[in-house]
């Protein structure tokens, strides 16, 4: 049998990858997505240093999802040392993260993923014949990253998160000055939800066995949790790396994963929509279920679906911070963290992040362990990119490529791929 290939960048996404299609005889054979930025060994950085410091260093990972990275590292150490944080301080790093979703989320949908939902070939395309939906787009970016500015310190890679909780409570009359435009955002949120809804008919809708892993929680749409959901059963955070194994391959620079059992999973929004829908808001499920959506979500391409509602739900939760946003007084001391191992997880806007820390008795970093979740992904964009291809008879040989990678790109795109975070 002869083999041929094609390869081509990854566009629209954040860092550097590109696909390749691999032909034989009669067709298309397979699908590599490979991870070409260079590794950057964060891990390491880390031996060494005092607990204190990972959470900052783990920031710079990423300047997209920086507050998932402290988030995740903080709550390993307050957990593992039985440290609870004081409740105004909690909800605030609460609303730092969630704006951190709100503003990836806008970049997404908005810059990355709308020529996809309405056949364009840019982004600027779209907003050239709708401006509205451009000023939308813009205002709801940068009330986020106002958000971020004021309760975080900065507008990406906030210095506001620590364990223990947070440096500063900003002052009351900060916080309220969002609440001028909250309503505003709570509007353009609801407007741009609807628009991918009803734009969404475009994406096919064959049905796909997709395995969902998300945090979850009894209660609360969860962004952070002790326990991780995967096809009807829970299991610790700590049990993380019992379940979910990592492989490496010659064409990409990041580690993939897939579970004990060998299976192909997915995280992300997908899946954190069927596995924590009914602890939306009110307002959001009905306006779901007004458009015919409810979980669970049984085709990768409705992952843009999930992101819209988490859109609108975070928007929302943001405003009732604002709302109810009550100021105390911060004591910044350093713990002394015990010897031992750590585990935190939590949602980042692409999927669980998981992390894990091996504490020395001289209370530096031995070890440490990041898996984010475009790793825990790349098994998957692979599989769903030839599925896509075989349910749309797209299946030929090399006069096809340029469309087979137009349709690739697609289903990749769904998963909004952090690369820089795959090679931390």
């Amino acid at each position: 049998m002869s083999l041929a290939s094609h390869e081509a960048l990854l566009t629209r996404v954040e860092g550097e990858g590109k696909v390749k299609l691999i032909f034989g005889d009669k067709g298309i054979e397979r699908v590599e997505v490979h991870i070409v930025e260079a590794p950057r060994f964060i891990e390491y950085a880390m031996r060494g240093r005092k607990p204190a410091e990972v959470p900052e260093i783990a920031s710079r990972i990423c300047g997209i999802c920086s507050v998932s990275y402290q988030m995740a590292a903080s709550t390993a150490f307050e957990r593992g040392m039985g440290i609870d944080v004081p409740y105004e301080q909690e909800r605030l790093r609460e609303a730092i993260f969630t704006a951190e979703h709100v503003k990836s989320n806008v970049l997404h949908i908005l810059y990355l993923q709308l020529p996809d939902i309405l056949g364009a070939s840019s982004s600027l395309e779209v907003f050239k014949k709708d401006p509205s939906l451009h000023k939308m787009a813009v205002d709801l970016f940068m009330w986020s990253r106002k958000v971020m500015r004021i309760l975080g310190g900065r507008y990406h890679n906030v210095v506001n998160v620590r364990i223990c909780g947070v440096y500063r409570m900003p002052e009351q009359s900060e916080v309220r000055s969002l609440s001028v435009e909250a309503e505003r955002a709570i509007t353009n949120a609801r407007k741009l939800s609807e628009f991918v809804l009803e734009n969404i008919e475009r994406f096919p809708r064959y049905e796909q066995k997709i395995r969902k892993m998300a945090l979850c929680d009894s209660v609360d749409y969860p962004l952070v949790s002790r326990e991780i959901c995967y096809e009807g059963r829970r299991f610790d955070v700590s049990e993380f790396e019992d379940e979910v194994l990592p492989e490496q391959v010659s064409y990409s620079n990041s580690l993939r994963y897939r579970t004990k059992a060998g299976e192909i999973y997915v995280v992300g929004p997908i899946s954190r929509f069927s596995t924590s829908f009914y602890s939306m808001r009110e307002e959001v499920r009905r306006m779901l279920k007004s458009f015919g959506f409810s979980p669970p979500l049984r085709n990768i391409h409705c992952s843009v679906v999930a992101r819209a509602a988490e859109l609108y739900e975070f928007i929302l939760r943001l405003a009732d911070f604002i709302d109810s946003y009550r100021p105390e007084q911060v004591e910044v001391k350093e713990i002394a963290i015990a010897p031992g191992v750590y585990w935190g997880a939590v949602e980042a806007p692409r999927g669980i992040l998981y992390h894990r820390y091996r504490v020395n008795e001289r209370g530096t970093v031995e070890e440490a362990n990041i898996v984010p979740p475009t790793s825990q992904n790349l098994l998957a964009m692979e599989e769903f990119s030839m599925e896509h291809l075989r349910k749309i008879g797209l299946v030929g040989g090399e006069e096809l490529r340029g469309e087979m990678v137009k349709e690739v790109g697609k289903v990749i795109r769904q998963f909004d791929p952090c690369i820089s975070c795959s090679v931390h």
